[in-house]
């Protein structure tokens, strides 16, 4: 019986001491049939060194691409090019799978021949504590896809959870080298067009939280934001953009008012909540209240 191969892609960048343990998530697959691609993104660590000592030992064969650094959508992108899968999985270089990740996955594609992929629950835990904070189980829908894209819920952690299929990726275009923190929304959006994204509930990825992670970044974010905006799958639903924009500047504000850089994110809180007085303002209250009840010491899960 054929068994088609996954080709796990991993887009790296000064990731020396997260690299190894996530190529060794990799390797304990139970799935028997994987490449590994690893696009260095112009480390000045040792991770490249690191790789390439690793991939003389390990059970799947690994890849190594060194390139200028690019971003991470652009070594996303140049993984998939170099690699020869029929299926395509990513993993970020910090982030770790559990053994089953790719069989349960495989297994359940198979059962839906229609379908775009399959995504799966996540943990987050704490990179030095290695606690378990939260699972977030993702369902595929219209109104979750919505949310993520203007902010107002978790995403689906594409580039970790997700396993496609060629084909797919062929028509979706891949990621907006443009793009870096919210590449992945940008992305999530588009496939979910391209048909149906199925979900495993038991969280097999598990999500590193650390500091100095692209997500934290509201420059970034709100760079990104702005190209997504002309997007032209956005261009006929106004409702959806004014959400994602009057949502972005309340992440963005609520963000720098923790960073205690208050004077220019109280001036945007205002700004938004005079021009979405009702809504704006109940979410600025959850936010502050969630934000002064927060308890990471006790997992959480969140099905959305």
């Amino acid at each position: 019986m054929h068994q088609a191969m996954v080709s796990a892609i991993i887009p790296m960048f000064n990731a020396e001491s997260y690299i190894e343990e996530t190529i060794e998530s990799v390797n304990s697959q139970t799935y028997p049939k994987v490449e590994i691609v690893v696009v260095d993104d112009g480390s000045s660590d040792a991770s490249y060194t690191l790789v390439q000592e690793l991939s003389l030992t390990s059970r799947f064969p690994i890849t190594l691409i060194n390139q200028v650094n690019s971003g991470v959508s652009a070594s996303r992108n140049r993984g998939v090019e170099s690699s020869r899968g029929e299926l395509i999985a990513f993993l970020d270089a910090d982030d770790l799978w559990k053994p089953s990740k790719l069989v349960k996955q495989m297994n359940l594609l198979a059962t839906c021949p229609d379908a775009a992929g399959v995504m799966c629950a996540y943990e987050q835990f704490e990179s030095r504590s290695r606690n378990v904070v939260s699972q977030i189980v993702p369902s595929c829908t219209e109104k979750f896809m919505r949310d993520w894209l203007s902010l107002r819920g978790p995403g689906p952690l594409l580039p970790s959870t997700l396993l496609m299929k060629r084909s797919v990726w062929d028509q979706a275009e891949g990621f907006d080298e443009r793009l870096s923190t919210a590449a992945d929304a940008d992305y999530g959006f588009r496939l979910f067009q391209r048909g149906p994204l199925l979900v495993i509930p038991e969280p097999l990825t598990c999500y590193r939280l650390s500091e100095g992670q692209m997500h934290r970044d509201p420059v970034a974010l709100e760079r990104d934001y702005e190209l997504i905006l002309l997007a032209p799958y956005l261009h006929s639903d106004r409702q959806l953009r004014a959400k994602m924009y009057s949502n972005l500047h309340l992440h963005i504000s609520l963000k720098r008012w923790q960073s205690n850089r208050k004077l220019i994110p109280l001036l945007k809180l205002i700004s938004i909540c005079l021009r979405y007085p009702v809504r704006a303002s109940q979410r600025v209250l959850r936010r502050i209240q969630s934000m002064n009840h927060k308890d990471d010491s006790k997992a959480r899960v969140t099905i959305v």
